[in-house]
């Protein structure tokens, strides 16, 4: 099923625009996201003190090593922030980002929104599902057929009644081993 008004475009979330349009494109970003949710806290008293620690000079150095095992780094909630960021990469001439955020790690449609008409930044939204910890509770029930309707509804549709629609299938994750939903998705 291709949906005439994409058919040899590029889906951002303020709608389709022309593959020139383009530019310089940062290809994997995460400008709203919450991967703790795909980590989790760690099981020791030690690792629990980092976890719950901010990101700061004392703890920057292990961050780099272990980022995903710090609550603070893990998370990013301020479209603010991300406007200020993303007018930063727009000032040293980058035109566009594929946001790699997916449904469970904090995917954020009206976010991603607010921050590509506040920068005039092109933003290509993500669709499907990350790491099984990250699953929705009901993943269980559902079959491929689900999963790829719902894919495909975030493209032509857009994201629960927005309008903003996905460009991209991805990111999506795997563990090791490789469990039954991720095989699915």
């Amino acid at each position: 099923m291709v949906n005439e008004d994409l058919a040899g475009k590029v889906q951002t979330v303020l709608g389709p625009i022309e593959p020139e349009r383009l530019g310089v494109t940062l290809t994997h970003e995460h400008l709203l996201v919450d991967l703790s949710v795909a980590h989790g806290p760690p099981q020791t008293a030690s690792g629990m003190g980092f976890y719950h620690a901010p990101v700061s000079m004392e703890t920057l150095g292990r961050i780099r090593h272990h980022g995903a095992s710090n609550e603070d780094n893990a998370q990013l909630f301020d479209v603010a922030t991300a406007i200020e960021e993303v007018m930063l990469f727009k000032q040293h001439g980058g035109n566009s980002m594929l946001e790699a955020t997916s449904i469970g790690i904090g995917r954020d449609p009206s976010g991603l929104y607010r921050i590509s008409n506040a920068t005039g930044v092109n933003i290509i939204m993500g669709a499907s599902y990350y790491v099984a910890d990250a699953h929705p509770s009901g993943m269980d029930r559902w079959t491929e057929d689900d999963i790829a309707e719902q894919v495909v509804r975030d493209v032509t549709e857009g994201v629960d009644g927005t309008g903003i629609r996905s460009g991209v299938i991805g990111e999506i994750g795997c563990s090791w081993p490789l469990a039954d939903n991720e095989r699915k998705v």
